[in-house]
């Protein structure tokens, strides 16, 4: 794909290949994962690929969470490394970060919990089984309060239709009602 302000927008039919390539680029070598308190061994090595022979400082930096930063930077290039500095040559410099895992010491422990659950289609089964436990003390805020209000009356006449409201049942359920 490109852009030109003469031909405007333009795009190809195949990919472009390219490869990239740093002469100089620094390599790190850590296992996938440590347990907390043990020591790490950590591995670089830096690759240099120039003609020239350069005097490289790495700096190992710690973020304090579980990345490793390593970064190589020339600061002598030139045809010896105990030789005069080439001013033609750029600074070169290459980081790299790797993060890893660190678990916790210890055994592992597997924790299992099982449950039952029964799947009824009956949607009312329960209610019109024992309707008497839809009359509920209301707490908590008017919303809520509201919301426990419907059942309590749809149950105090479904027991009186079917002959099954008792006067303790009706009383509870007025006193619910006022509250």
């Amino acid at each position: 794909m490109c852009l030109s302000n003469g031909t405007g927008f333009g795009m190809t039919k195949y990919p472009a290949n390219f490869t990239s390539f740093q002469k100089m680029f620094v390599d790190l070598s850590l296992p996938d994962s440590i347990v907390r308190g043990e020591i790490m061994l950590i591995v670089g090595s830096v690759a240099n690929y120039m003609d020239k022979c350069a005097k490289v400082r790495v700096t190992l930096q710690s973020s304090g969470v579980a990345n490793v930063s390593v970064t190589a930077e020339t600061n002598h290039i030139g045809v010896s490394c105990e030789g005069p500095a080439d001013p033609n040559e750029p600074n070169r410099k290459d980081t790299i970060v790797r993060s890893f895992t660190v678990e916790p010491e210890g055994i592992k422990q597997e924790v299992t919990k099982t449950d039952f659950v029964c799947v009824k289609g009956d949607m009312l089964g329960r209610a019109l089984t024992n309707p008497a436990d839809l009359i509920v003390d209301p707490t908590g805020c008017g919303e809520q309060n509201l919301a426990t209000l419907m059942p309590i009356v749809r149950a105090m006449e479904f027991l009186n239709l079917t002959g099954r409201l008792t006067e303790e049942i009706r009383q509870r359920a007025v006193q619910y009602m006022a509250i």
